[in-house]
């Protein structure tokens, strides 16, 4: 498990430093305001969960410690909510089996998903058995375990794709006992996730997902920063720099619509996170658009 402190905390340390080394007859009320824009914070704590596919993603595929490359991703993409509204996101970093229990896209171990992940053999064991290692295929097509699409996740009681994002964050929001800990809950999943539209009757692949009254959301780690929106039917498979920007702006655009932001509801030629405006871009600290901002983001949800 891995925890962070606010990045808010140690500013303010520095910040009230400082006012012992203001000279006498100077006024401080600058100072006081100062204080005042701290008291407005609005602290958010959220657990970061990782399952087994996206960890043999980053450790097996990228080279990294899953743990560590999840802190320096939340790291990068906590400075704009931070920045632009004063939402300082605490986070902690904790497996989803642990926390969460065996996901739906493994459950059955003895049953493979053929698209998902596959058996492969490692060895030999003691007397002679057969050793044998869960291989996961990150950039697979659609799992095609249940044929028909408009069950690809009904509810948790009933097959479907295994690798949906509806069912995931419901399986998030059924662990009501670990997520009612938490502000927001957030997962990374190392392999492509689908879902269906009831209403437009479309089955598709998206870059993440969002339920907005359980405020949770999934991420698919497994994009790169040629992907031109979030929801791709032929997403690039890239490792290091590019997969990194990738998620942390999947994730930016889904943690936005936990503070209630919309798709599609942007200002006409401006870029925002919430229509993909700043895909492949290293940098930016306002990600916003004008309409997300002030008719949207809503940055006291939790106060």
């Amino acid at each position: 498990m891995l925890k962070r402190k606010s990045l808010f905390k140690p500013l303010l340390a520095v910040m009230l430093a400082a006012v012992f080394l203001i000279p006498f007859g100077i006024p401080v009320r600058s100072n006081a305001e100062n204080v005042d824009e701290v008291e407005e914070t609005h602290e958010v704590s959220i657990a970061v969960l990782y399952d087994e596919s996206y960890q043999k993603f980053v450790e097996d595929g990228i080279g990294d410690d899953v743990e560590e490359r999840l802190d320096q991703i939340m790291r990068y993409a906590a400075v704009s909510f931070l920045n632009t509204y004063d939402v300082d996101i605490n986070y902690t970093i904790l497996s989803f089996e642990s926390s969460i229990g065996i996901p739906y896209s493994y459950a059955n171990m003895l049953t493979p998903c053929d698209d998902l992940w596959d058996w492969e053999s490692s060895g030999s064991g003691i007397g002679g058995t057969i050793m044998a290692e869960r291989v996961w295929n990150h950039t697979s097509g659609q799992c095609h375990c249940i044929l028909k699409n408009s069950n690809c996740f009904v509810n948790l009681q009933t097959p479907g794709h295994h690798n949906s994002a509806y069912r995931v964050l419901a399986e998030m929001h059924n662990a009501a006992t670990f997520s009612n800990q938490y502000d927001a809950v957030i997962a990374f999943v190392g392999y492509r996730t689908c879902y269906y539209n009831s209403s437009t009757q479309n089955h598709g692949y998206c870059g993440g997902m969002t339920k907005r009254s359980w405020n949770n959301c999934v991420v698919s780690g497994v994009h790169g920063s040629t992907d031109q929106s979030y929801c791709v039917n032929n997403p690039v498979f890239l490792h290091g720099s590019p997969n990194f920007s990738s998620t942390v702006r999947i994730f930016q655009h889904e943690f936005s619509h936990v503070f209630e932001c919309l798709d599609g509801c942007c200002t006409s030629n401006y870029p925002c996170i919430m229509s993909g405006g700043f895909d492949g871009i290293v940098y930016a600290n306002n990600i916003w658009c004008t309409d997300c901002s002030t008719n949207y983001f809503d940055s006291g949800k939790f106060d």
